[in-house]
């Protein structure tokens, strides 16, 4: 068969592909999930200019401006004009070799080139004020990107009207600017002030959805939390962050989540009333020189473990696995490190259930519940489960635009999900299921001992002194009732036993006397055959049959075991059985 390809003669004719550019303006306002995403991409880029701080300032509660100030090493107008220029295409890496930046040698996060879009999430129009350490002026530019989204946009052609040579450039806005403004010779920033931000961002701050569906949050914009701690502490204790915080604390919640920042001061496990085994081995990874303030609010990273309902918990203490991964994948280093941290009942909030992939300190997307598609059903083991996983080296390549998800086809992210599988599937949910049986063991002698001392307690006066705990033992078949000692175990002598009993019809390989439970050195002996069909025809389990075995010690310690046939205990034995099965 001949090739396609070569159908297509001389003669064949070209149309050029084209697209409106309002599909550009939709994908550009459209990259990022959540404000708070946005907001990452210009923490990010104050990042990688060597801030040691971020204040975002939103003008609460009147949002009617939004302001992003880092300390950066800031830009000069040439670079700022070029960074215009080229959207989609970062320069910070091929401008520094080795890949780290100048001053705080930081592995730079921006690789794409688009994070000046994240401000159109944010608003329309901007404004950018800059200034480089040892200048003694700063430039100021409006950014206006209203234009490229009205509605006849649609009806605009990607390279229309341009020069043949010039068909990948695409205007997206227009921008002011003036230079030469005077400012000291050692200041170095960047300033972003969206000066009327989107109506939408404006909704969610002022909770309106959450007022719709009824929920009340903890904190308001009226009283608002003074620390970060405090909104951690609050969403410990509930199933839910969005429930208890309203959008402009959820805000903060996701900041900490989202961006390179450090966790909380001692987190994020805390040795306390409840130990959390394995955390002090395990290797963290957290910014140094480098903290975002919202509003005043010094954000951190929002786990703090094990929560409220963990420390009262019955099971076994919380555990972190550590991971330290690395091979060659597709010709290409990839490392991982992190940690898997498991606690019972489950975790909480429902936001930190699963893992979270972090590319140089940045939170690549909200946790992971499904472990990466993990394949097998463990059940509830699953909402037990909370892990970071750093990302040293490689995957970057996998990174969607949006810097919130993967490319799941890529080699780097498929092993990384292959090592994280196996880790679940060879240690930490078969180490989970060994230590809570550990636990249910012990938890069961330290019951069956308090209800053994209960039981005994309540049987002080008996009329026979007999140990709480019985022995099963196999059938004794001539077992006759022991005489009574006078003050103790037993106060009438064999010849009196007998005499209460009744004539009966006795099975001549017997003495006459039942054999089901007997009482021998002051210990009660249930038979072991007549315990287990009993068990079987009443579907007992062990705990049923202990139940079974303590009435049957409290009925022999006032001497009704004496006093019945052998057909009438057998009777009385499957009577009890029947009482005690849950």
């Amino acid at each position: 068969m001949n090739d396609v390809g070569s159908q297509l003669g001389k003669g064949a004719k070209r149309v050029q592909i084209t697209a409106s550019e309002k599909i550009i303006a939709d994908i550009s306002t459209g990259i990022y999930r959540t404000p708070a995403a946005a907001l990452k991409e210009l923490i990010a880029n104050a990042y990688d200019a060597d801030a040691t701080e971020v204040r975002i300032s939103t003008d609460v509660p009147r949002f009617s401006q939004l302001v992003v100030k880092d300390d950066g090493s800031g830009m000069a107008l040439e670079r700022f004009l070029e960074v215009l220029q080229h959207i989609g295409g970062s320069r910070k890496r091929l401008d520094s070799p080795s890949g780290l930046t100048p001053i705080h040698k930081r592995k730079f996060i921006g690789r794409i080139g688009i994070g000046l879009l994240a401000v159109a999430q944010l608003g329309q129009r901007f404004y950018v004020s800059s200034t480089v350490k040892g200048q003694k002026t700063r430039f100021l530019a409006e950014v206006d990107l209203r234009p490229f989204h009205k509605e006849d946009a649609a009806l605009r052609r990607l390279g229309g009207d341009r020069p043949e040579n010039d068909d990948d450039i695409i205007d997206i806005g227009s921008v002011r600017y003036v230079d030469g403004l005077p400012e000291t010779a050692d200041s170095h920033y960047t300033v972003i002030t969206v000066p009327d931000p989107k109506a939408g961002l404006i909704s969610e701050m002022l909770s309106q959805m959450r007022d719709f569906v009824g929920s009340k949050p903890h904190f308001t914009l009226t009283n608002r939390a003074r620390t970060f701690r405090k909104i951690v502490e609050t969403v410990q204790s509930s199933k839910r962050a969005d429930i208890v915080l309203d959008s402009y604390h959820y805000l903060a919640w996701e900041i900490g989540l989202l961006c390179p920042v450090k966790y909380l001061d001692g987190g994020p496990f805390k040795q306390g009333s409840r130990r959390v085994e394995g955390a002090e081995g395990i290797g963290l990874e957290e910014p140094k020189n480098f903290k975002v303030l919202l509003d005043g609010l010094d954000v951190r990273r929002p786990i703090l473990f094990p929560n409220p309902r963990a420390v009262g918990y019955s099971g076994p203490d919380p555990i972190v696995h550590p991971i330290s991964w690395k091979h060659i994948v597709a010709k290409r280093p990839v490392e991982i490190t992190g940690y898997i941290y498991v606690q019972q009942p489950h975790v909480d909030a429902h936001e930190l259930n699963g893992v979270q992939l972090r590319v140089r300190g940045v939170g690549v997307g909200p946790y992971d519940k499904s472990l990466l598609g993990y394949p097998y059903d463990e059940g509830i083991k699953f909402g037990q489960v909370s892990g970071e996983i750093y990302v040293k080296e490689g995957l970057e390549s996998a990174l969607n635009i949006d810097r919130s998800s993967f490319r799941e086809t890529d080699p780097h992210y498929l092993a990384i999900r292959a090592h994280l599988w196996h880790l679940l599937q060879t240690k930490i949910f078969p180490t989970q299921k060994s230590r809570q049986n550990v636990v249910k063991v012990r938890r069961d002698a330290e019951r069956l001992e308090s209800d053994e001392k209960e039981l005994a307690e309540a049987l002080t006066d008996a009329p026979a002194r007999i140990g709480a705990r019985p022995i099963v033992a196999a059938s004794r078949k001539t077992v006759e009732p022991e005489p009574r000692r006078k003050g103790s175990t037993r106060a009438v002598d064999k010849g009196a036993a007998q005499a209460r009993k009744p004539d009966r019809a006795l099975p001549s390989e017997t003495s006459g006397y039942q054999s089901i439970v007997t009482v021998v050195g002051g210990q009660a002996h249930v038979d072991k055959a007549e315990l287990e069909r009993v068990a079987a025809r009443f579907k007992l389990n062990k705990d049923g049959k202990t139940r079974l075995m303590r009435v049957a010690v409290a009925l022999a310690a006032y001497d009704v075991w004496d006093s019945v046939s052998p057909e009438e205990a057998k009777g009385l034995f499957s009577a009890l059985a029947a009482a005690v099965r849950s």
